[in-house]
């Protein structure tokens, strides 16, 4: 089963290390895509985001997955969360989303 997601905005810093501090570095140089990306599901229940395609372009950061189903969205909230912890060198507690971005946000 796969969903794509139609419009993706990301933006990138440069250096691309500080992609995950945007309040520090909004001085810095970046640029904006837009990014057609596609997630799916193998065999072993074990979610994928494959990136299709990338375009420079100017607009906000956004994600828009209208398309995907439930468990497409939690699955991409969820590999958001993780990358964003691993950027910043934060160990969630727990593995459950509901649990860990409260304590993350909050300790």
């Amino acid at each position: 089963m796969t969903d794509t997601v139609e419009r993706t905005q990301i933006k990138l810093y440069f250096p691309p290390d500080t992609a995950c501090c945007i309040r520090e570095y909004e001085n810095m140089p970046s640029q904006e895509y837009k990014v057609m990306a596609e997630v799916s599901t193998t065999k072993k229940l074990t979610k994928r985001l494959a990136i299709m395609d990338i375009e420079p372009t100017n607009g906000p950061f956004l994600f828009l997955y209208k398309y995907m189903g439930k468990n497409k969205k939690r699955a991409l909230r969820k590999a958001v969360f993780n990358a964003t912890c691993e950027a910043l060198g934060i160990q969630p507690k727990s593995t459950s989303l509901a649990q860990s971005v409260p304590e993350v946000l909050f300790e």
